[in-house]
């Protein structure tokens, strides 16, 4: 049983039994609502014994959640005091979980009292958690659910294809998990008939292993080979690659060569990682790529180059001055950056394509060669002006 630790405080019912089965208190006592009696009567002494049997059972039930509220807020503070407070919740039936859940406690005490009643009454407990603070605690009911009825919670995720709530995107993973771990080859035949979120689901469970493994590498590769749905098979590749990548880039590189998938395919796929890493700002990217392809051997290299001038562009010449570059390689990066949108004429708020923007650039190439700088800028406005 997991026990997640966000602090988030829910829940917003309303209290149970209030005016108790619909009876109020008045100044001579209990008195009838509407119908028996009419509104105002004096209750009938069986209807008084029934409003009074309904708020002991009230007071009982506030004094045996006392000691459990109690012990969820000091949780909050010690989490190791979850298998205590869990014993206590095992101990409650639906009822006095919704008359606990009617007040706002502490996330983990929430957490503990939706899986109890997702133990008793999953469908239940989920149709409350799909409205309870925005739906934050349908993982919790959606983990239990699992474990006791699989097709019911899948017939419940079915029903949320889509839902970007991230307690229902944790569903999807959590039920991608559930098959991954439990049936590889039934999950592909399961994911086939599903839709792209939870085949997505399903896909990055079944291609998510240690890679550093040899054995697991060689499972998830033969278990895509199996495949025989041609997308679902394209999908997988990707997901192995971008997963594989992050923990050993040239495995996954050489991965990646061999996929049957078309060029462009395949670059889109490493275009996308390789942005992402290079975020970082911390050159690592771009020296890889050197590596594979000397300074200034691809498009994409030159398009990450470039754009690292704007955060950096001192350390970004120093870098460049080490990797031995000339006043070639300064030029194939401007006009990488001209390419990618660059407009030596353009004015307005955007800096984007101004001169001020590429300026870093520019400076650090001066240093460099201040003449072939000032050159390739001057021969860059001119053409701007001439227009295409």
């Amino acid at each position: 049983m997991k026990f997640p630790g966000m602090p988030w405080w829910l829940f917003g019912a309303g209290l149970l039994l209030a005016a108790a089965a619909g009876f109020s208190i008045g100044r001579g006592g209990l008195y009838a609502k509407d119908g028996e009696g009419g509104l105002g009567s004096p209750a009938k002494s069986s209807d008084r014994g029934d409003a009074l049997s309904l708020l002991d059972e009230r007071a009982r039930t506030e004094e045996l959640l006392r000691p459990i509220i109690s012990l969820g807020k000091e949780m909050e503070w010690n989490p190791a005091l979850a298998p205590q407070l869990w014993e206590r919740v095992r101990a409650l039936d639906v009822a006095q979980i919704r008359a606990a859940l009617a007040t706002h406690h502490p996330y983990p005490l929430v957490t503990q009292l939706m899986a109890r009643w997702a133990e008793l009454d999953p469908a239940a407990a989920m149709d409350a958690a799909e409205t309870y603070d925005m739906g934050f605690f349908c993982s919790t009911v959606f983990e239990v659910w699992l474990k006791t009825d699989a097709a019911a919670a899948l017939e419940w995720m079915q029903r949320h294809p889509g839902d970007d709530n991230p307690s229902i995107a944790i569903c999807r993973y959590s039920f991608g998990d559930y098959l991954a771990e439990a049936t590889p080859e039934k999950a592909l035949q399961i994911a086939a008939t599903l839709s792209p979120e939870l085949q997505d689901a399903i896909i990055v469970s079944l291609t998510n292993l240690d890679y550093k493994d040899e054995a697991g590498r060689r499972a998830v590769l033969e278990l895509i080979e199996r495949c025989e749905d041609k997308a679902l098979k394209s999908r997988m590749e990707g997901s192995l690659f971008r997963q594989w990548f992050k923990v050993d880039h040239d495995a996954a590189a050489q991965l990646l060569e061999g996929f049957d998938v078309p060029a462009e395919e395949r670059e889109s796929l490493l275009r996308a990682e390789l942005y992402e890493w290079s975020e970082r700002l911390d050159l690592s990217c771009e020296a890889w790529l050197v590596k594979r392809e000397g300074l200034c051997g691809s498009v994409i290299q030159k398009q990450l180059l470039w754009r690292q001038f704007q955060f950096f562009p001192e350390r970004v010449g120093d870098w460049l001055k080490n990797q031995g570059a000339t006043t070639e390689h300064y030029r194939k990066l401007a006009d990488a950056a001209r390419a990618d949108g660059y407009n030596p004429g353009y004015s307005g708020p955007d800096k984007v394509g101004t001169v001020e923007f590429i300026a870093p650039l520019i400076a650090e190439w001066r240093k460099l060669d201040a003449a072939a700088a000032d050159a390739w800028l001057e021969e860059a406005k001119r053409e701007k002006e001439a227009g295409p």
